[in-house]
C-alpha cells in the first residue's frame, strides 16, 4: 500500500510541475526518476513484464530530462547553484 501511494504522489506531481511553464517545471523531471523504483518494485511484485519495460523506458526519459535542464550546457558552477534552488546567499563569491 506504502508503495502505491508512493507512486500516486510522485507521479503525479512530476506531471503536473512538467506540464508547467514556469522556471520550476523542471524539479518535475528528479521527481519522475524518484517515482521510478516505486514503479519497478511494484512491477515485478505483480509480474507486469509490460510495466516493468516502460518503467526502464520512463527511467532514461526522466534521466534525459534531466540532462536537458540541469547539466547541458551549464558550468559547474551554474549546475551547482541550481540544484542550490533554496539557498538565498550568494555561495559562489567571485574572487577579486
Amino acid at each position: 500500500m506504502i508503495i502505491q501511494i508512493f507512486l500516486f504522489i510522485l507521479s503525479v506531481s512530476a506531471m503536473f510541475l512538467i506540464s508547467r511553464t514556469e522556471s520550476w517545471k523542471k524539479w518535475g523531471y528528479p521527481i519522475g526518476l524518484a517515482s521510478q523504483p516505486f514503479w519497478i518494485i511494484s512491477s515485478v511484485q505483480n509480474e507486469t513484464w509490460g510495466i516493468l519495460a516502460l518503467s526502464c523506458c520512463y527511467t532514461i526519459t526522466w534521466i534525459m530530462g534531466i540532462y536537458n535542464y540541469f547539466i547541458k550546457g551549464k558550468s559547474k558552477k551554474e549546475i551547482w547553484s541550481d540544484l542550490l534552488f533554496w539557498n538565498d546567499k550568494m555561495i559562489w563569491k567571485e574572487k577579486k
